[in-house]
């Protein structure tokens, strides 16, 4: 099995990977822009023309992953009286649906 500190992922890949777009990506790196996040790493390019593709190493993608990832339990965790739960929310879908059914129900009769 391939080091992942050696691996490469082309940039969409990684991008893909975030669910990030290529703009909001090119304004996490760059240290100028309001949305700039020193923990996103900058791809390098594959080969010396301009237009090279842009990759990333595997654990470059992964580390940056968890990052995303703790930010986002962090958030619910912060969230007053755990308004912001998945568990929450899926239960006031349920009761939406359940309450939509019911009056659809009800019309037909």
């Amino acid at each position: 099995m391939p080091n992942p500190s050696s691996t490469i992922t082309l940039l969409p890949a990684a991008l893909a990977q975030w669910k990030l777009g290529k703009t909001t990506y090119y304004g996490r790196i760059n240290p100028d822009s309001p949305t700039y996040d020193p923990d996103c790493p900058a791809a390098w390019p594959t080969g010396p023309l301009l237009n090279s593709p842009r990759a990333l190493t595997e654990a470059e993608v992964n580390a940056y992953s968890e990052v995303i990832i703790q930010r986002g339990r962090a958030a619910i965790a912060a969230a007053p009286n755990g308004s912001g739960t998945s568990h929450q929310r899926a239960a006031l879908m349920v009761t939406a649906r359940r309450t939509r059914s019911n009056s659809a129900q009800a019309q037909a009769e």
